[in-house]
């Protein structure tokens, strides 16, 4: 039995779930579990993409085809620990390095060049298996929203 994360079309997916950080895979017979853990982006389930955002951050048209080729020719990992007061994931690719530490529900401000701020939140409703990241930005296109929704569910079973 698979446990997938799903991601507004896209899927992480696990043979099954961790039950924490630094511990070994133990298969949760009767529960779900939670996000903790190393999920590797499933290319099969859905055509994930990040076109729309770098689209939206103005980056040039062959930069993006670039980035999606990276994407599609290599695999995705995503780290993600998740208790009742923080989230925090760590995205790597051939294209990508990115991490993001939040603590729930506190908005958090980062400094963009150019004099500009982000303002990033994290909610939710079922901490270690969903998460709302709502982010706001400047950019060359006029102030960006962004919404990116995790839930855990097992595969056909939306929790």
């Amino acid at each position: 039995e698979s446990v997938i994360i799903y991601i507004g079309g896209s899927n992480l997916s696990s043979t099954m779930p961790t039950i924490g950080v630094g511990e070994p895979d133990v298969p949760m017979p009767s529960a779900l579990g939670t996000m903790n853990g190393t999920w590797r982006l499933d290319k099969l389930r859905g055509k994930p993409s990040m076109r729309g955002y770098l689209e939206t951050m103005g980056v040039p048209e062959l930069a993006i085809e670039a980035h999606e080729k990276g994407e599609e020719d290599h695999e995705t990992i995503h780290t993600i620990e998740f208790s009742d007061s923080h989230f925090k994931i760590k995205k790597q690719s051939r294209v990508t390095d990115m991490g993001l530490d939040l603590k729930l529900g506190e908005e958090c401000l980062a400094n963009l060049p150019g004099d500009r701020v982000k303002t990033t939140i994290a909610t939710t409703e079922n901490p270690g298996q969903q998460v709302k990241i709502v982010s706001r930005m400047p950019t060359m296109n006029g102030m960006a929203n962004v919404v990116d929704t995790k839930t855990l569910q097992r595969e056909g079973n939306l929790l």
